[in-house]
């Protein structure tokens, strides 16, 4: 299981920096037809979204259409790889929130909704010590 299952299982329902987190957009390729969320997508006049169209859309909504095989996500420009090697090279040397505000918490949940064991193991590998032991009881649990 990635980590990202027991960070939002701690989340409160009411935590703010959860709900921003969530409203983080992931690029989507859709795998199929979706009728009447054409407004999604900036670049068409079309009510619907067609299959192969690239469009934004926010985690909290990317997971169910993933799940449902509507979509297929790709990686944020956040998690590419040259920007992968330079955090793993000296974390503090990249401002990471300019990057993406929620980084940490994000990037966990969109390894586990891409299936990116790869972007998992970077964040984990350079999350600073406190995180890391309190991940590592939150496992145990």
């Amino acid at each position: 299981l990635f980590l990202a299952q027991t960070v939002s299982a701690e989340m409160a329902y009411y935590d703010i920096d959860a709900i921003l987190m969530e409203q983080e957009t992931v690029p989507c390729v859709m795998q199929s037809d979706i009728i009447k969320l054409g407004h999604l997508d900036p670049s068409t006049r079309d009510d619907s979204l067609r299959k192969g169209a690239k469009v934004d859309l926010p985690l909290w909504l990317a997971i169910p259409l993933r799940e449902k095989g509507y979509i297929f996500p790709d990686v944020p420009k956040a998690y590419h790889t040259r920007l992968q090697e330079a955090v793993k090279a000296d974390a503090s040397a990249v401002n990471l929130y300019d990057w993406c505000p929620h980084y940490f918490e994000f990037g966990l949940r969109y390894a586990e909704l891409a299936r990116h064991a790869d972007i998992a193991e970077t964040l984990l590998e350079v999350m600073n010590p406190a995180e890391k032991i309190a991940e590592q009881k939150n496992r145990k649990k």
